[in-house]
């Protein structure tokens, strides 16, 4: 193959490569699957925030910017767009409603408006309303940081219950 056929073999493979990205971005954003997963050594990855995962390092992230992942997402994202002629306002596009949003509209509009108004956060909103579990991050290389984590979140019930769990089969 001469060198052009190559090139064209290299655009034709990356291309190819990024629409795959992109399904696999819209799918782990659907289905909020960047909030709980486990890692490669198996320990468990929690983040409560989208822009904590997307900038964390690998495995616990993608270690990118949050543009990267908006543009790599966005319904149209031409890299480069022509400069509107001066007459010519830009055309601005509305923001895209995340389906937790919808969610919290159509379920719960008191803590919509909330979150809308930038008094809450959309995962704290969805954690009131009963939508998702409350989560936390907890660090599990050193035990001490774990249980310190565990007795800053939990009620006195909860640690009880936990030890109980934790105290099976040993």
């Amino acid at each position: 193959m001469d060198l052009l056929g190559e090139r064209g073999q290299r655009v034709a493979e990356l291309s190819s490569a990024l629409q795959e990205v992109r399904s696999g971005l819209r799918e782990l954003l659907d289905g909020e699957d960047w909030r709980e997963f486990t890692g490669p050594s198996g320990e468990l990855v929690l983040h409560e925030d989208f822009a904590e995962f997307v900038t964390s390092d690998p495995p616990r992230g993608l270690g990118v910017t949050q543009a990267v992942v908006r543009s790599l997402v966005a319904e149209e994202a031409p890299a480069v767009e022509a400069e509107p002629a001066e007459e010519e306002a830009p055309e601005e596009k509305p923001p895209v409603e995340s389906p937790a949003l919808r969610r919290l509209r159509e379920d719960a509009p008191a803590l919509h408006n909330k979150v809308v108004a930038g008094e809450l956060s959309t995962n704290a909103a969805m954690v009131q309303a009963g939508f998702r579990p409350r989560t936390i991050s907890i660090p599990v290389s050193r035990p001490e940081s774990a249980a310190k984590t565990l007795r800053s979140k939990l009620s006195k019930e909860e640690l009880v219950e936990l030890v109980n769990l934790l105290s099976v089969d040993l």
